[in-house]
């Protein structure tokens, strides 16, 4: 059996979901991967014994069918439009298949990964009353999955994917960070991308900040090349409008975050902090794990 990375795309059939496996599609090409579209999907509301006609059950039954067909044609024209795609661009060493499965979406997306052995999992997520939010679907597949996430915002424009150069990533320069770094560099090796280690500070930057952040710069310079690794502070006066400036001025193409301890990407995301510079920059979160106690 040919022994390839698999990515796991995530949809339910919305503009965005069609985004990232788009996403998904450029991705695999330049990492040499196969991909998988997944749907997971709940049963109708079991009737109550006593209370419905014997026919309900049968109606039931039918209605089932009828929805895992529904599902299926969706899923066989996704995988058209991709197809397409791929054709377009002569990215014949990607394979395309599909599935379907019943539960509930986070849950049977991490068991499925973890069955197929995915390396990553790449699903899109949509602005909600114009404004970014992760949903609750989202959440729980970043926070508990074993493997590499990325989050493709729907304003993100897969249709002109741009391999990643330039990979941002946010460092509270503590115990765990040459561990992170040194994980994310061998999980984009393949890119040859720069790794843009940055500490954002209100305001001055302090003397320990700074000796932390040299003295980080020079355990990472003694394993990787200098010229694909840059560390330093970002200091400005608003945390998420410095953060949004430097993204833009330096044509960030990933925004890369590990979550540490699972309580740490919670506090993460309710601060809002990501969502907001996501939604003002559009470019994809990569998320991943380092330490999972």
């Amino acid at each position: 059996m040919e022994d390839k990375r698999l990515l796991l795309v995530p949809v339910n059939f919305t503009h965005y979901a069609e985004n990232g496996a788009l996403y998904a599609l450029n991705l695999a090409h330049y990492l040499e991967a196969n991909i998988v579209l997944l749907h997971c999907y709940l049963e109708p509301v079991m009737a109550v014994p006593g209370l419905f006609e014997p026919f309900t059950y049968s109606t039931l039954f039918d209605n089932m069918k009828t929805l895992e067909k529904d599902i299926e044609i969706n899923l066989k024209a996704l995988k058209e439009t991709l197809e397409k795609e791929k054709s377009k661009h002569s990215m014949d060493k990607v394979s395309i298949s599909y599935d379907l499965v019943h539960g509930f979406p986070s849950s049977s997306i991490l068991a499925y990964a973890e069955q197929m052995e995915a390396d990553a999992i790449v699903l899109g997520f949509e602005n909600e009353s114009d404004r970014l939010k992760f949903g609750n679907i989202t959440n729980a597949v970043i926070e508990h999955a074993k493997i590499p996430v990325i989050a493709v915002p729907q304003h993100y424009k897969a249709s002109v994917f741009k391999k990643p150069e330039k990979i941002l990533y946010f460092t509270q320069i503590d115990e765990l960070d040459a561990e992170a770094i040194e994980r994310l560099i061998r999980l984009v090796s393949f890119f040859k991308a720069q790794i843009i280690c940055v500490h954002a500070c209100l305001g001055e930057s302090t003397e320990e900040e700074e000796q932390k952040m040299h003295e980080l710069k020079n355990t990472l310079e003694k394993h990787y090349d200098s010229d694909l690794l840059e560390c330093g502070i970002l200091e400005t006066g608003d945390i998420i409008e410095g953060v949004v400036k430097f993204v833009k001025k330096r044509q960030v193409d990933v925004l890369a975050m590990n979550t540490k301890k699972r309580h740490a990407l919670l506090k993460l995301f309710t601060s809002n902090f990501t969502e907001k510079v996501l939604d003002q920059t559009h470019v994809p979160l990569l998320v991943f794990h380092v330490n999972r106690s």
